[in-house]
């Protein structure tokens, strides 16, 4: 099921009892007074505690990502896996950025012990009024204890945290290459919330830092590289469409859409240099690209893909965002015959509803009595 503008209206805030205990072990050289931290770079959870909010009805598919800089300035993010309608959800209180700073520190690591320093909600989070959202901000990372014992495993690319008889587990990737792997559900329609995690273990098959992830683990095939670059035009452009602007149809009919038409968001899908669209105008140009991809990919007709493209846009200059390889990626995941293809449907998990049940040594809740 894709997104939909009501997304941020659609979802049950009851409140979670109690906390989700959480976090850090890694056994780390000594620290350093040169180089680069030895935590630096992107780190995504690959434990059970936001699949379990998700799956409760309480969060939007999210997962809590540790970010550490060179210098040790760290943050606990909560990253939007599709990033869409950043705008509506910026109004509508669930933050302003697809990839939003929750939770600031100073992490400071000496041999196997690390301490948060400073640690506080980051700016960005005050604008938060969702009280799922404000809940899942307090059980990441940072937020949840100062010290921790850290342990790298896998060759240095999967963090053991463990503070208080917590545990927690975060695999490293590039950003880029994560950017890239969150688009790669959208053009097939499908629940993020059911099959995120179980495509992500498929996706990184083969990396043992995502191992804690289980699943059957399908090496991806030849045509993924292609398919992900094709998806994440897609995804870039269905970002840009579903902007809200102050002039579109929604901003007539619904206040909260009319408000997020003045907000201020950042989307880490876009890229610095990809401005967002001013007015409805601009958006249907985006929208127009969609249709002349959808077409191409349905129909293999250029001509007929064309014609619905310049209904949208009259100026829409016929060219498909994709090379011959990325569009054939496409048709392959999304065209004709590709619902009974099995190699698609497994890689997709079309035939699996999340990953395997939590197990208890990657389940945070299971020690506060929150099973």
């Amino acid at each position: 099921m894709r997104c939909n503008l009501a997304i941020a209206k659609c979802h049950s805030l009851a409140a979670l009892a109690g906390a989700l205990a959480a976090v850090l072990l890694f056994a780390a050289p000594p620290a350093r007074s040169q180089g680069a931290h030895p935590l630096a770079g992107t780190w995504i959870a690959v434990d059970d505690g936001f699949p379990r909010l998700v799956a409760s009805g309480l969060l939007l598919p999210s997962e809590e990502i540790l970010f550490v800089a060179a210098d040790g300035r760290a943050e606990s993010r909560i990253m939007t896996i599709t990033g869409f309608e950043t705008h509506y959800l910026c109004a509508t209180g669930w933050g302003c950025s697809d990839m939003l700073p929750v939770q600031a520190a100073k992490a400071e690591l000496t041999g196997g012990n690390l301490v948060f320093v400073n640690r506080g909600p980051a700016p960005q989070a005050a604008v938060i009024t969702r009280e799922a959202m404000q809940l899942a901000a307090r059980l990441t990372l940072i937020a949840t204890s100062p010290q921790w014992v850290v342990s790298l495993e896998a060759d240095g690319r999967r963090a053991r945290f463990e503070a208080s008889g917590e545990t927690r587990h975060f695999a490293k990737i590039d950003p880029q290459r994560l950017n890239r792997l969150r688009g790669a559900l959208l053009p097939m329609e499908m629940s993020y919330g059911q099959s995120w995690r179980c495509f992500l273990s498929n996706a990184t098959s083969g990396d043992p830092a995502f191992d804690a992830l289980g699943g059957p683990r399908r090496k991806p095939p030849a045509w993924f590289e292609d398919y992900l670059s094709a998806a994440a035009r897609n995804h870039q452009l269905s970002i840009l469409y579903g902007a809200a602007t102050s002039d579109d149809d929604m901003a007539k009919t619904d206040a909260d859409w009319a408000r997020a038409a003045t907000m201020s968001v950042t989307n880490s899908l876009l890229g610095a240099s990809q401005p967002w669209p001013r007015n409805a105008v601009q958006k249907r140009v985006h929208r127009a690209q969609i249709v002349a991809m959808t077409a191409l990919v349905q129909t293999g007709d250029e001509a007929l893909a064309l014609r619905f493209a310049r209904e949208i846009d009259p100026a829409h200059d016929g060219k498909p965002p994709l090379t011959a390889h990325e569009l054939a990626a496409l048709r392959k995941a999304t065209g004709k015959g590709s619902d009974t293809d099995r190699e698609v449907s497994e890689l997709f998990c079309r035939n699996l509803r999340d990953i395997p049940p939590p197990r208890p040594d990657f389940d945070p809740f299971r020690s506060r009595g929150l099973n």
